[in-house]
């Protein structure tokens, strides 16, 4: 069951990785990048940080669930989308709970 905060935690979520996965997408087709999105996405630390409710969160434990995330979606479900699949990964993960799918 899906609470209100639930719901509310996945789309603060969602749209940080919407963000960064433009942003990254934009810098890396413009400028060489040494990174991978993962690592680009933990520049937003303090962002998940507050939109997950975890304060607590590092940036090693953020890149570690995104990068678990990007290769589940490819394994799973690579035709769904990216962004969503990623947002409920990381917040399911996050939370404690086991993060099976992307299903919303």
């Amino acid at each position: 069951m899906i609470t209100k905060l639930d719901d509310s935690i996945h789309r603060e979520v969602l749209h940080i990785i919407e963000e960064t996965s433009a942003a990254y997408h934009s810098f890396s087709r413009h400028d060489y990048t040494n990174s991978d999105y993962a690592d680009f996405a933990a520049m937003a630390l303090s962002q998940f940080k507050n939109a997950l409710r975890d304060p607590a969160l590092t940036r090693e434990q953020l890149e570690k669930i995104l990068r678990k995330g990007m290769k589940k979606h490819r394994s799973m479900d690579p035709d769904s989308s990216w962004s969503i699949f990623m947002a409920s990964y990381v917040t399911r993960a996050s939370n404690g709970n086991p993060p099976v799918d992307g299903s919303h």
